[in-house]
Parts: C-alpha cells; structure tokens; sequence
C-alpha cells in the first residue's frame, strides 16, 4: 500500500499544472427517493467542485451527497457500490470528467443504533473544533 502512494504521489508531482476550481450544486436524480413515499421530498442536491486545466478542460470533480436515512430501507445500513460507480459514469458520460464521490451522512443512518449516534455527533464536535 505503501508503495503506490508513493508512486501516485511521484507521478502527481510529475504531472502538476495550474487549475482553476469551479463550485457548482446539481440535483442527483432516478437513483434514489424517499423511502417512505416516493412523492415525499427527500435530498437530492449534490455538490461539485470541478478543477480544469488552462483550455477549461474539466480535469476531475469532487462531488459531496448526502444519503439520508429516508433514502434506505430501515433494515439497511449499507450502501451499495454500484450506486455510486453509475452515478460516476453517468457523470463521466455528461461532463468529461472523472469524478470522486463523498457521501456525508445527513442526519444518522443509524436508525436507532446508539452507538453510531454518538460516533457522529463526536465527528461534529472535532469539526467544530
């Protein structure tokens, strides 16, 4: 493991250029709803900081959704992986642009499990400082 850092870090330093950074919202629609009623609101908003190169080339995008704990099954604590690669294809696809998924948890996807609870609101009080 070790030895691919290096080695992305070597070949990042390698291949450095000058960026731009642009911030934009999106709405993330048809993968997921409100798991209670379909027609409920549920968030959808997805947020993009895209970096381009000189020509205005989109380069890669960093891209923050929040899942919800109305958008799982109240069972269900995991998220699957093929959601979040085809919603990075389909991104590809539409911009030309890798993409790097974050998913921040809105609310808690503990759905009653205490000690998940207290794990992010511990998160919170770090951020806060």
């Amino acid at each position: 493991m070790l030895d691919a850092v290096v080695k992305n870090t070597e070949f990042c330093l390698k291949n450095k250029m000058e960026t731009r950074a642009y911030y934009g919202t999106c709405e993330i629609n048809g993968y997921y709803c409100n798991r209670n009623e379909r027609a409920f609101p549920f968030n959808n908003k997805g947020h993009v900081l895209q970096f381009r190169d000189s020509s205005n080339y989109p380069l890669v995008s960093l891209i923050n959704i929040a899942c919800h704990p109305t958008v799982l099954a109240k069972d269900n604590l995991f998220i699957s992986s093929d959601y979040l690669g085809e919603l990075r294809e389909e991104y590809a696809r539409l911009t030309q642009a890798l993409a790097i998924i974050v998913m921040e948890n809105a609310e808690t996807l503990a759905h009653g499990l205490p000690e998940k609870v207290m794990i992010s609101k511990k998160l919170a009080e770090l951020e806060r400082g």
